[in-house]
């Protein structure tokens, strides 16, 4: 019994121990995890105290009791996206596309880190460039021009997805549109520094046969040849030759596409439209303007020029420009209803021709044929009154004449149509003369002459720029020249002055190559392509403004549904905007963003009437000298 006792006992004593060791290290397990949790605590205070998070709430709170809003939880969070870090782009992907035309074109998404979660912010597919090859038939160089546009196009893609989606990387997008066109500018320039210094080279070695071709060249110009008539001798004129295609590096497209990009991205971002954040990039201040200008739409009619099925080489494109009193809806109804006359009447006129009415330029307008240049006006002028209104009141016609396509260089004259009896070369300014005399309604002509004949070109401003706007295209000039180098002279200021101003005729003997580029205009066509910034064409507009002319913005000839040139023009404040046609959806896309911004400039009370039609910029030779001491 004693035994059993004290084997009992020690059993309770080591059962007392296990239990008092389990409660010893309970106790000491719960104190650690007090301690742990207790500087948790201190921590999360910490760092709730830094970010001032208490204060915050607090504040958020009280607003929200006195507001009662009715979604409670999108109010704090509103409350607390003010707070948020600025926004940043994380990845570039740009990737080959296809524009309107077939051709291959540029396309890029803008992902960027928005509150903590990477997001597509933009994606859109960019116009493709102007086609430096006008004449179809030549089959080889058009394929030979796509090949290379594909391959310009893949560079731009490397280019976005390797150097500059690492320079953009974690970039803040916000206020950063002049930061990247500045490194977009300086990119480019360096690529243009490369190939020129390659290019120099290149003709430095094949100097010698270059030499000996224009002494052969010169010989053949020097030869004298004896009048039928007067028997005097005159210089058998010989034309420069168009300027060969400009040689863009590989990749330009890069640069415009992705200066467009970060523009609507930081559009997007602010939560406004996109012609605003144009607006307050361009402005001293960076305030949107408090009021716009719709622009006057420049809408092509009719393609016959020397791509034409008739004779009529001479108007690439036929376009009326409406009424400042309209507004851009009337616009775009009246201007159907115009086009719905327009074709009604060419067949009633041409019912052997029904076939054309469904051929559609790659501007988006009928492509006819008309074997004089007064049936094409007449024909306009004909719907217009059909459609009861007024030429030259209500709508004003426009003529692109696309001059470089139109020089044969063995007659040494512009053939404005084939089959007709050409004037002398020095007579050419008399067709347009003459034409605007007829046809009073003409108020604009885009490329009447190449830029080559500097000479005819003034004498052409002396004559008519008082009642007609003389446009340049500035296709392959812009941007590689500046604005402030559009009206660049190669020939002295005073001797052009006075050949101009003494002289009311011209002469072949005159005609000689270096007035090449010696020119005026009343305005410039721009477009949004290859390594063109927002930025250069807010300089560009700026400049033109500052000059007294016009910078027009343009659609280009392949579009890829991004109207951003619409945007840029109402932002920009242009007097005019070039949409090409009335068919096609990407024409129509445009026409359409502009009824939608004019209908909310309308209901936000932003819409400024227009109450002045247009002024047309005096040109007479002596500005050029004016300029050229500014340029000095």
């Amino acid at each position: 019994m004693d035994k059993f006792l004290t084997m009992k006992n020690g059993t309770t004593h080591s059962i007392v121990f296990f239990f008092y060791r389990c409660f010893y290290l309970i106790k000491m397990n719960t104190n650690k995890q007090q301690w742990e949790k207790y500087q948790l605590k201190q921590k999360a205070l910490k760092y709730y105290q830094e970010n001032k998070i208490p204060e915050k709430m607090e504040t958020v709170l009280n607003l929200m009791f006195h507001e009662n809003p009715v979604d409670v939880n999108s109010y704090i969070s509103n409350y607390f996206r003010a707070f948020a870090q600025s926004i940043s782009i994380h990845k570039l992907i740009a990737y080959t596309a296809w524009d309107s035309k077939g051709q291959p074109t540029l396309g890029i998404d803008v992902r960027c880190i928005v509150n903590n979660e990477d997001k597509l912010v933009n994606s859109t597919i960019y116009a493709g460039s102007e086609s430096q090859v006008w004449d179809i038939t030549n089959t080889k160089q058009l394929l030979d021009e796509k090949q290379e546009k594909l391959k310009s196009v893949k560079t731009a893609v490397a280019y976005i997805n390797g150097k500059f989606g690492k320079t953009f990387n974690g970039r803040e997008i916000l206020n950063s549109q002049s930061e990247t066109d500045a490194c977009i500018k300086s990119f480019f320039d360096a690529l243009e520094t490369t190939k020129d210094e390659k290019q120099e080279e290149s003709e430095t070695e094949s100097m010698p046969a270059e030499v000996e071709a224009e002494h052969g060249s010169l010989s053949k110009r020097n030869t004298r040849k004896k009048s039928a008539k007067g028997g005097k001798s005159k210089v058998d004129v010989t034309l420069p030759l168009n300027d060969p295609p400009y040689e863009w590096v590989l990749g330009s497209p890069a640069g415009s596409a992705l200066s467009q990009a970060v523009c609507a991205t930081e559009a997007k971002i602010r939560d406004v439209l996109l012609f605003e954040h144009i607006s307050s990039l361009a402005s001293k201040n960076n305030q949107a303007l408090a009021s716009y200008r719709m622009p006057l739409l420049m809408v092509t009619m009719l393609h016959c020029g020397k791509l034409s099925a008739g004779k009529v080489n001479a108007f690439n494109e036929v376009m009326l420009i409406p009424s400042c009193h309209f507004s851009i809806k009337e616009c775009v109804s009246h201007l159907l209803c115009i086009q719905e006359h327009m074709i009604s009447i060419f067949l009633e006129t041409n019912p052997k021709l029904a076939h054309c009415i469904n051929n559609v330029s790659e501007t988006g307008s009928m492509s006819a044929p008309f074997d004089k240049a007064e049936q094409v006006l007449d024909l306009i002028i004909k719907a217009i009154e059909a459609a009861d209104f007024i030429p030259g009141t209500d709508f004003c016609i426009a003529i692109n004449a696309a001059s470089h396509q139109l020089v044969d260089f063995e007659k040494s004259r512009y053939e404005f149509v084939n089959g007709a009896t050409s004037k002398n070369f020095e007579d050419t300014t008399e067709f347009w003369v003459d034409l605007l005399k007829t046809y009073p309604s003409i108020v604009a002509l885009i490329d009447p002459l190449r830029k080559k004949e500097g000479k005819l070109w003034l004498h052409l401003c002396e004559l008519i720029s008082n009642h007609c706007l003389i446009i340049g295209d500035s296709n392959d000039l812009w941007p590689e020249k500046s604005a402030s180098a559009w009206m660049e002279m190669k020939a002295p200021c005073h001797e052009i002055n006075s050949s101009v101003q003494n002289e009311s005729t011209f002469h072949q003997d005159e005609q000689v190559t270096d007035q090449v580029d010696t020119y005026l205009t009343s305005g410039h066509i721009l477009r949004m392509q290859h390594q063109t910034t927002v930025s250069d064409f807010i300089k560009s507009v700026a400049d033109a403004n500052e000059a007294g002319t016009y910078a027009i913005p343009s659609v280009c000839q392949g579009e890829g549904g991004n109207t951003f040139i619409a945007d840029l023009a109402v932002g920009l404040q242009s007097r005019f905007l070039k949409t090409g046609g009335l068919s096609r959806g990407e024409r129509i896309q445009l026409l359409n963003r502009l009824i939608y911004i004019e209908e909310y400039l309308m209901i936000t009370g932003k819409l400024e009437k227009n109450t002045v039609q247009w002024t047309f910029p005096k040109l007479e030779a002596k500005q050029l000298i004016n300029q050229s001491e500014l340029l000095e």
